[in-house]
């Protein structure tokens, strides 16, 4: 399985996602990316090592904490959920992996102004039924590019690529 750290102070710079997911990541990314995130950890470290900006915005303070005095100087964190970004350009690729699970709702349906056209949507545990009407939304916008494999219940990772 994958790295899934139980307190703040033990993040590292490793996504907690599927080796798959990572694998697709990696294949997509490129070093000039923008990022917005809506849950910080492992990502924001992994992403901060490998592109030019990331723009976090995480809601547990702990978390919060720790990725702010990780001594990254390419990311931006935010101590919120909302409002959500209010952003002078869309971005690259937006992971939304954060908690609590149920406002994932609101960031898939902003995602389309958050993204540009060719950049990435990642979202991670797809198949929760907490925002699966907003998912299918995506449709409308965005391709469905990969899935990761399933892993429990929830731990799938969609990409989807916005047209």
């Amino acid at each position: 399985m994958w790295y899934d750290p139980k307190q703040a102070f033990q993040i590292q710079a490793t996504p907690w996602l599927s080796s798959e997911a990572i694998s697709e990541l990696e294949k997509i990314i490129q070093p000039d990316f923008e990022v917005i995130e809506f849950g910080g950890g492992g990502s924001t470290l992994w992403f901060a090592e490998r592109v030019k900006q990331v723009y976090c915005y995480e809601t547990n303070l702990d978390w919060f904490n720790a990725i702010s005095n990780s001594g990254t100087s390419n990311v931006s964190m935010r101590f919120s959920v909302f409002p959500l970004p209010d952003m002078d350009a869309r971005k690259d690729l937006l992971l939304i992996d954060g908690e609590p699970v149920e406002h994932r709702a609101v960031w898939l349906l902003e995602s389309q102004r958050m993204v540009k056209s060719g950049g990435w949507i990642v979202l991670d545990n797809a198949n929760r039924p907490e925002y699966a009407k907003e998912r299918e939304q995506l449709k409308q916008f965005a391709e469905l590019i990969y899935t990761s494999p399933l892993y429990g219940s929830y731990l799938i990772t969609e990409f989807w690529r916005v047209l």
